[in-house]
């Protein structure tokens, strides 16, 4: 067999799509990474009415596609009817059919998995109390506690590099904290983060001034060992899209 048959073979049946970080083997199987546990019969797919099985261990999610028709979604369905078991976002899911997207979704069952559930219990905030810098819980600066005048704001210039326009940032410092929904009372496992909130004088970006409109407001996470105007220098050296 020669090369170039090889070659015209593997390039027919076997290949990389780099859009979707996909793996094809003809037009029967597709596969990518990931870890999310997955084991379903579904009656069609997005849009081909053959049945598929999906099938996701050890960090590979594999579709099969599989010779039969469903007799209801002649042209696929984007909510599929689904049998089998799955897990992702902390729960267990039962998939017990359904009857597609225009007649009523899927039908589930679910159970929330134990010491995966992530729960915000903090949130301080950088305030100026009578001249003293420190965190103070958001609640107690009010529902619209972002219009506080408690909050300790800084303004600085900062340039937008998609055009170089001058114009000012005001920041002010925030923390939250997270821990699982059934160890809420050690922070053993918590994850805490600290960022800026950031209000433009101006729209910023490579979208101001159409429809769309540019950025007047965004956040920055404080990485370890930086300041809040470090945060924000190294958001105003970010290109952004």
């Amino acid at each position: 067999m020669s090369d170039y048959f090889i070659n015209t073979i593997m390039s027919k049946w076997f290949r990389f799509r780099k859009r979707d970080n996909c793996f094809y083997i003809g037009d029967w199987y597709c596969g990518w990474h990931s870890w999310l546990p997955c084991l379903t019969y579904n009656e069609c797919g997005y849009d081909t009415a053959n049945a598929e099985l999906h099938i996701s261990l050890f960090g590979w999610y594999s579709i099969f596609k599989l010779p039969w028709k469903s007799k209801r979604f002649s042209d696929g369905d984007c909510m599929p009817p689904e049998y089998g078991i799955q897990i992702h976002n902390s729960y267990f899911w039962l998939e017990l059919g359904g009857n597609g997207n225009m007649g009523g979704g899927d039908k589930t069952i679910s159970w929330q998995l134990p010491f995966t559930f992530d729960v915000c219990c903090r949130h301080d905030i950088e305030c100026n109390i009578n001249g003293e810098i420190k965190m103070v819980p958001a609640k107690e600066l009010g529902d619209c506690y972002w219009d506080s005048d408690k909050i300790n704001r800084q303004i600085y210039d900062f340039t937008d590099n998609y055009d170089g326009t001058k114009l000012k940032a005001t920041i002010y410092a925030e923390e939250r904290e997270w821990r699982r929904k059934w160890l809420q009372w050690t922070s053993l496992f918590n994850d805490v983060k600290k960022s800026i909130e950031i209000e433009f004088s101006e729209e910023v970006g490579p979208r101001k001034g159409s429809w769309k409109g540019g950025i007047l407001g965004t956040s920055c996470e404080i990485l370890p060992g930086e300041s809040p105007l470090d945060a924000l220098r190294r958001y105003e050296n970010t290109k952004r899209k």
